[in-house]
């Protein structure tokens, strides 16, 4: 387990667990892993906290908790 320090406070993880983007996000090539956190409050909502920059987490969700037709 590996530990960086988050708006969230030290938050662990695998490094097997990690998404990582070869090429970064768009708009943000500098930013290659993630960890996903899930949210404090129960629901469908998690984040997905960078590893690169802790400074730095998204809003994740499945869309079909909202759009029921969603479809890739």
């Amino acid at each position: 387990m590996e530990t960086v320090e988050t708006r969230f406070g030290a938050v662990e993880y695998d490094p097997k667990n990690l998404l990582h983007f070869p090429a970064g996000l768009i708009g943000l090539p500098n930013l290659h892993d993630f960890v996903v956190i899930p949210n404090k409050k129960e629901g469908p909502l998690f984040w997905i906290q960078s590893i690169d920059d802790p400074d730095m987490a998204f809003v994740l969700t499945d869309p079909t908790n909202f759009f029921l037709d969603y479809s890739v």
